[in-house]
């Protein structure tokens, strides 16, 4: 038996770190190893490193394609993610009856006009 077939990806999913940088609260390590297109965050090592062997998890199941791709692309600013955040923000409210909320296609609408 292989150490990845020992050591499922999913072993360490459950565990829940008590504060996610990106996030600003608590954070399942199911989430950090899948928020970066589902790739590892690149923050993984150090908040994980205290909890178990992180480096040794990655070198099992990430080929050097994909740490590549994590760790070895900039982050975006944090100017950025939140325009992201608003943004999927506006485009997914929806209203408790199910309709689309009135202010996001009002948004929507007065973006492309001039005040």
């Amino acid at each position: 038996m292989s150490e990845a077939e020992e050591h499922p990806i999913e072993s360490y999913d459950a565990l829940v770190h008590w504060r996610c940088p990106q996030l600003g609260g608590e954070a399942p390590f199911r989430y950090c190893r899948k928020v970066n297109e589902g790739l590892p965050c690149a923050r993984l090592f150090s908040c994980w490193q205290t909890v178990f062997d992180v480096k040794a998890f990655v070198e099992r199941h990430y080929d050097a394609a994909e740490i590549a791709a994590a760790w070895g692309r900039p982050r975006p600013d944090k100017m950025a993610q939140l325009a992201d955040l608003i943004a999927h923000a506006r485009q997914t409210t929806i209203q408790p009856s199910g309709a689309p909320n009135p202010s996001v296609e009002e948004n929507r609408l007065n973006d492309g006009q001039s005040h």
